[in-house]
Formats: C-alpha cells, structure tokens, sequence
C-alpha cells in the first residue's frame, strides 16, 4: 500500500508540475525541426555555431542545459551506426538506450549529472539529416525534469514550415 501512494503522489507531482511549466517552440529553418523548451526554466542563450544549425538553452544557475542542433549525415552513418558511437561517446553512465524506427533514445548519469539525448534520422531534400537534442541536469532535479522531459521528446521532429 506504501509503494501505491507513493507512486499516486509522484504521478501528480509530476503532472502538476508539467501543467505549471511554460513552454515555448524552438524552430529552425534550415534544418526544419521543431521543438518545445521549458521557457521558465530555460533561457535560449546563443546559437549553436555560425552555421545556424541549432540553439543552447540554459537554466539561470547554469544546471541544467539543453542543446538542439541538426546535422547533415557527412559520413553515411546508419542510425543504428550513429547510435552505436553515441552509446560509446557516453560510456558507461548509459542506464537506458531504445533504438526506434527513425532514431533512438539515450539517457544516463555521467559527471553526477542526468542526461537525456534523442537523436531523429529524416531524409530531408534528397539529404540525409540527423536532428538531436540533449538536457543535462543535476540528480537532484530529477523529480522536475522527467515530466519535462517527456513533453519535449514527444514535441521533436521534423517540421517542414519551421520558420526562424
């Protein structure tokens, strides 16, 4: 029974604070993807690079950051490829990978910090592209980030009229 409620109070704990959290689209054009960011607790800070490929957002503390970017597939990478290396870049904090139909998932702890990193393959132009974003956080904001976290997974993707 103990298990029970405490899993009822995490569910709206964490649905209270998706619900309180403002969010906003991030999009960009030259990629054409499109993403939501928690706007209340992340601040867009600068572009990615030069090349306008994507965009870093950072908490006001500077704990927790996400970074979204596109990329163009320059060496021919599967996404089974391509996922392979990023589980390998990682290392050993990886708790969880999933390799999808178009991308796949990898989360862990590394540098006593939680990361998350979905990455999506999209043909774009007869060009292949991989899209990515990552959110890094203390451990310690777990409880705020997992709701969080589902809703910006479940935003990202390839948006054809993705405007700047």
């Amino acid at each position: 029974m103990r298990k029970l409620l405490t899993l009822f109070a995490v569910l709206i704990f964490s649905a209270v604070v998706c619900a309180q959290t403002k969010y906003k689209t991030c999009t960009n054009a030259r990629f054409s993807y499109s993403v939501l960011y928690p706007s209340d607790l992340l601040k867009p800070k600068k572009e990615w690079d030069a090349t306008n490929s994507g965009e870093i957002f950072l908490s006001k503390d500077k704990s927790a950051e996400m970074r979204v970017w596109g990329e163009f597939n320059a060496l021919f990478r599967t996404v089974g490829e391509q996922f392979d290396e990023t589980v390998k870049d990682y290392g050993a904090g990886v708790t969880y990978r999933a390799l999808l139909k178009n991308g796949f998932v990898v989360s862990g702890i590394k540098n006593d910090k939680i990361f998350y990193q979905k990455t999506l393959y999209h043909k774009f132009e007869n060009i292949d592209v991989f899209y990515t974003f990552t959110i890094e956080y203390k451990k310690t904001d777990r409880r705020k980030f997992d709701s969080i976290i589902k809703k910006v997974a479940d935003s990202f993707k390839f948006d054809p009229n993705a405007k700047p």
